[in-house]
Formats: structure tokens, sequence, C-alpha cells
């Protein structure tokens, strides 16, 4: 993020790997290319895509912004958000008379740069870089990234998910992870796999585990501890802990009660 304060200037922004998005006070800026200059209102808002250079210039006092969102980011927020991006993610040039979204974001960013560093700073930074992320991506994306289809998710997707599952009950399984077996985007799976089931894929797991767990817990020869780390539970606490809240008893007091 750079800043100006001057007057009767001219900077060139150099092709980048980057998305530019820069914010100005007052109605003495120019961006100039292509032999032609476009004055910017007063609070104005110009984002500049991947790849491209430009000219600024001003004739007065104001103040210039310029906050640089890598793409890397802007693909995990688009993959997050149900987009699908090509590798080469593309967001449109565009003048805005004034948008105050970016203009409240960019002013904490450019707050953040001026303190110094605390405990929570870098995931203020982040959130606040990856919301910016979103409104590019929701405001200005190409036709490179399409929504994905609302259908993706489909029933053959689903079986390889839930056979995943019941193959892997005992392995750490992740988000992350289902979502890769279904194709899709984490996000997107999760509110899926919530409206497909009535329950939340990490919930599934936890219940299928339990469900396994009553089973064995009928052979009267099986440690609670061993059942714990058989069907990935941290330890035995955990796996009581889960099993009570659950089924109402402890796994101790389900075995007594079972015949």
């Amino acid at each position: 993020m750079t800043q100006h304060k001057h007057a009767t200037h001219r900077s060139t922004r150099a092709r980048a790997a980057f998305v530019g998005i820069s914010t100005f006070t007052g109605d003495s800026s120019y961006i100039c290319e292509n032999g032609t200059s476009r004055r910017l209102a007063i609070g104005a808002t110009f984002v500049r895509g991947i790849g491209r250079a430009f000219h600024h210039s001003w004739d007065g006092p104001h103040e210039w912004t310029l906050t640089c969102i890598d793409t890397g980011l802007l693909k995990r927020v688009a993959a997050e958000s149900d987009l699908q991006c090509n590798d080469v993610l593309d967001i449109d040039d565009t003048f805005e008379r004034h948008d105050p979204t970016y203009t409240n974001l960019i002013a904490v960013l450019a707050g953040e740069a001026k303190r110094a560093p605390y405990a929570a700073q870098a995931l203020l930074v982040q959130s606040v870089a990856t919301a910016l992320a979103a409104r590019l991506l929701v405001r200005f994306r190409s036709p490179a990234c399409p929504a994905i289809p609302h259908g993706a998710l489909s029933s053959r997707a689903f079986a390889e998910v839930r056979a995943f599952i019941e193959d892997n009950v005992g392995e750490h399984i992740s988000l992350e992870d289902l979502a890769r077996v279904a194709g899709v985007s984490r996000f997107y799976f999760a509110r899926r796999f919530r409206l497909l089931t009535g329950e939340s894929p990490m919930g599934y797991l936890l219940r299928l585990r339990i469900e396994r767990a009553k089973g064995i817990l009928r052979n009267d020869a099986a440690r609670v501890c061993d059942i714990a780390v058989t069907l990935g539970f941290a330890d035995q606490s955990h796996f009581t802990r889960a099993f009570r809240r659950m089924v109402g008893v402890p796994p101790s007091e389900f075995r007594r009660r079972t015949p």
C-alpha cells in the first residue's frame, strides 16, 4: 500500500502480477492511457487488472491510496465462493465515482499499516484483505470465473463422499478432503451436504463414528481407550465427551445397559 500527498506530479504504475485498488480524495487526479486523460471524481475508486500499467497524474493536493490484492488470495476466495476460475484470473478495469465499501476497508488497512504490530493484527489484516477480494470477485470478475452450477454435487459425487467416509472413518478427515473427493469447493460442498442430509459433513462423520462405537462396545473385550483411537478421536476423554453428548450416557454406561 502506498500513499501520496503532493501537487502537480505524475506517477507511472508498471505492469504487476496483482490487482490494484486505488482510492482518491479531492478531484485533482487524472488517469492517463492511450493518449487520453480522465479526471477522477471526488472519492473515486479505480480498479486496475493484472498485468496492466497506467499513468496517474495530479495537479493539486490530494491523497491516493493503492492497495494490491495478490492473485493467490483472489483464487482462494473464488474457490470458497463457488466460482470456478481459470489459472489466469482476470479482473476488468473499472472506474467507480465512489465506493464506500472499498474506501472503508482500505482505510482500515491504511490505519493498520501505521500501527505497531500486535497479536491479532495479522488476522484482522487477512480478514479485511479477504473482504476486498470478495468485493472484487462479486462486482468485477470476468467471464473466466463462472459460478459453479447449482447441481454440481451430483448423486454420484455424494455417494463417493459417503463411501470415502465409511472407508476412512478412523482417519483424520477434513472438510477439504471431502470437498476434494466431491470435486467442488469446501463451502459449496458443506452447504450442499447439509441440504442433502440435514447435517454438516463433520456432524455426519461424528455420528458415524459414534454408531461404529456402539457396535464395538457390545464386545466386552474391547477397551474404551482403544475404541477412541480406532475411530479417530484425539483421546479417550474426547471420545467419552462426544459419546455422552450424542447418546446421553458415557460409553461405560452404554455397555452396561446393552445386552
